[in-house]
């Protein structure tokens, strides 16, 4: 987007021509509509999460869920109306503490199970300060609203001084 600096996490809506970005330096997710042609119009964007990392949307499309690597939260956003989403919850994960007020992980990449039941997120050793043990896959359990339930499940992944990359779901 123009104007915009890092420019992370890229999602498209499932049914409407709606396109979703995220602003990472302001915690925005920037809403765009497009046409056939292939042109893009700024509508507005919305408060998420700081850091911004990876966008999803569920294949409902009411749900848009945003990594937020510079505080390892979460967040939920209600899409119901593609236009126009709102903050519906800022989920913390469970994982190493960092120094006084920094994270001891980094939230980055995503994926949605296809019942749209669970949430899987990587974590990474984003900074110098964070352990290796940040490095992680972490299982969240999405109740019936698309909100989240409880994070269930976090496995180190023993990768440093790599980072792991990217997560699947089926």
């Amino acid at each position: 987007p123009t104007g915009r600096a890092f420019v992370l996490g890229l999602a498209a809506h499932p049914s409407a021509q709606v396109f979703y970005a995220g602003f990472i330096a302001e915690g925005q997710v920037g809403v765009y509509r497009y046409n056939q042609a292939g042109d893009f119009h700024f509508v507005k964007s919305v408060f998420a999460g700081l850091g911004i990392c990876w966008i999803r949307t569920n294949a409902a499309g009411n749900r848009i869920y945003t990594s937020n690597t510079l505080v390892n939260t979460i967040s939920v956003l209600d899409s119901s109306d593609p236009l126009n989403p709102f903050k519906l919850q800022e989920f913390s994960l469970a994982g190493p503490v960092g120094p006084p007020m920094l994270p001891g992980q980094g939230t980055t990449q995503i994926a949605l199970d296809g019942r749209g039941e669970y949430l899987y997120v990587v974590t990474q050793q984003a900074f110098d300060f964070m352990t290796p043990e940040a490095n992680a896959l972490h299982a969240l359990r999405l109740g019936a609203d698309g909100k989240i339930d409880a994070q269930t499940d976090r496995v180190t992944i023993p990768v440093s001084p790599s980072l792991p990359q990217g997560v699947i779901a089926k």
